[in-house]
Formats: C-alpha cells, sequence, structure tokens
C-alpha cells in the first residue's frame, strides 16, 4: 500500500511487533523510513557507518568538503547522533564501510557480515518486521513470507532484477512481515 494513508495501515503492526530499519547510510533512516520511525520505537542499523583504517582521502571526500575518511565519518556521524538524540530508538552503526572506502573483497566480508547479523536478528525476533528503503541496488526473494534483505547483503552477488515483463503488478500488498519504508 502507497499513498497518505500507507503508514496509518502499519501503525497496529509495527506497535505490535518487533521493527528493525536497515539504513544504508548515516542519514537513510529519517530520509527513507520517517514514516516509521515516527509511528514506532524501532531498532536502527546504519550499515556503512564504518571508518577506514588507515585514514583514506577520496574524491568524494573532498566533494563534500572533508579533507578525508575521518572528517567525513566524524561529521556524519555527529549529524546521526543530533538526529536521533530524544527519541525512543535504538541506533546501531555497524562497523561495514561504505563502498567509496572498500574495495571488492572488502565489500563481499561485509555483506556476509551483513547477512550473519540480520539472520540472527530475523533467528532472535521471527514475528519482526525489516524495514529498509526500496530500490537499494538488488532484488529481494522471497522466503518464508519474508522479503530477505540478507539476500542482498550477504550470500553472494545480488540477482539482477526482473524484466519488465515478468516484474510483478505493484498493486499487490506486501507480505505483512514486509514494511515499505517510508
Amino acid at each position: 500500500m502507497t499513498g497518505p494513508d500507507a503508514a496509518d495501515d502499519l501503525t497496529p503492526v509495527l506497535h505490535a511487533r518487533p521493527v528493525l530499519v536497515l539504513a544504508p547510510h548515516l542519514d537513510d533512516a529519517w530520509l527513507s523510513a520517517a514514516g516509521v520511525l515516527q509511528r514506532a520505537t524501532c531498532t536502527v542499523w546504519t550499515v556503512f557507518a564504518g571508518t577506514p583504517s588507515p585514514v583514506q582521502s577520496t574524491p568524494w571526500d573532498a566533494a563534500s568538503g572533508f579533507a578525508d575518511s575521518d572528517a567525513t565519518m566524524r561529521a556524519r556521524t555527529d549529524e546521526d547522533t543530533k538526529a536521533f538524540a530524544g527519541t525512543p530508538h535504538e541506533v546501531e552503526r555497524l562497523p561495514l564501510l561504505d563502498a567509496t572506502y572498500a574495495d571488492h573483497a572488502v565489500r563481499a566480508q561485509d555483506r556476509q557480515e551483513l547477512g550473519r547479523r540480520l539472520d540472527a536478528w530475523l533467528e532472535s525476533h521471527p514475528d519482526g518486521v525489516v524495514v529498509a528503503p526500496v530500490g537499494a541496488g538488488c532484488t529481494c526473494r522471497r522466503r518464508r513470507g519474508r522479503c530477505c534483505a540478507s539476500d542482498c547483503a550477504g550470500r553472494g552477488t545480488p540477482r539482477p532484477g526482473p524484466s519488465r515483463r515478468t516484474r510483478p503488478p505493484t498493486h499487490r500488498r506486501h507480505p505483512r512481515s514486509v514494511a515499505p519504508a517510508g
């Protein structure tokens, strides 16, 4: 369900079950899931919140007005801390590296680690709701009625998305265990 009533439709579900919001980057939880964060107490994982060691200086840091990765991540973490100040949410910043700072081998290890963490959370919260931004670069496959972000996070390379001919109609409702972010 989309539109102005979508979040209200989900409110009873969000209050009755544990909610994990997956935010790829430090600003993504509020940008992509504000409607959920305003209606329920959530656990928020900022996935790519790690700081590289040794310090790096990338074109992205420079374009963002920072000297290096330490300055960039310090400023973004401070901003994220302020955004969640005074809220009831439990925020965990995972030590995984953004693609700007990691090569393919590190990214593969980080996907595996995220998959392990997500599997453990789902195992300990069998009725939990995972909220993740739509269009985060991979296609989720359905397993046990859940859209498994761990499919994208951990086990190998994400599968390419469906072609237009095989894409399911957008009017279908998500399973109750999946809450679209927003």
